[in-house]
Parts: structure tokens; C-alpha cells; sequence
């Protein structure tokens, strides 16, 4: 009868590791995988960005950005004020605006006047 008792142990040892994994371990995985694939974030910063449609700044209103940047918590509010430069500065130094693009020459131009920096 001993030498039952082996392959009795070995069988009940293997049934108790299959029901681990398939209870505790594999849920566990599928858990860390979702978490891993989502698209979704705890927190978003929304980053408020002014410009014109000149080509140079295609990428920060681009359905990329709108895609990728939520992802790392990151969401654009891009304001497309048509080149009011000097309206875009002035709105930037009350901190409407986190962000402007605009070219150096007109900054150089209106800075003193909307006394940005």
C-alpha cells in the first residue's frame, strides 16, 4: 500500500496547483493585462495651447496628439484664434492660455507692449 501513496500524493499535489493558477494566479494576470492595455489614466492634465493653422503646428491639434495624449494623461485644448497674435499674448499673460505658438518676430514685436516675458 505504500507505494500507492506516491503517486496518490503527487496527483492530489498537481490538482491542488491547477486549482491555484486557475483561481488565484490566472485572474491575476488578466487583471494586470487589462490594466497594462488600457487606455485610460487615473489623472488628465489639460494643457489650454493657442495658435493659427500654419503647418508648423499641425502636431499639437493632430488626431495623434488627440489619441496618444489622454494615454499619458496629458488632454490638449488648442484654440485656433486665426493669427490675433497680439490678442494671443495678451491672454497668455492672464493665463488664459498655458501654451502659444508664435512666430519670433511678432513676440519680439508685442511683448513689450503686453508685458509678457
Amino acid at each position: 500500500m505504500s507505494g500507492m501513496k506516491i503517486p496518490i500524493i503527487i496527483v492530489v499535489a498537481l490538482i491542488i496547483l491547477v486549482l491555484v493558477f486557475a483561481l488565484v494566479v490566472r485572474p491575476m494576470m488578466k487583471d494586470k493585462q487589462r490594466v497594462s492595455t488600457s487606455d485610460s489614466v487615473a489623472h488628465v492634465d489639460i494643457i489650454r495651447i493657442a495658435g493659427d493653422p500654419y503647418l508648423g503646428y499641425f502636431f499639437m491639434n493632430s488626431t495623434l496628439m488627440k489619441k496618444v495624449g489622454p494615454q499619458a494623461g496629458i488632454n490638449v485644448a488648442w484654440t485656433d484664434d486665426k493669427g490675433a497674435y497680439k490678442e494671443r499674448l495678451r491672454k497668455f499673460a492672464r493665463g488664459e492660455y498655458d501654451v502659444i505658438v508664435i512666430p519670433v518676430a511678432t513676440y519680439i514685436e508685442h511683448r513689450a507692449k503686453t508685458k509678457t516675458k
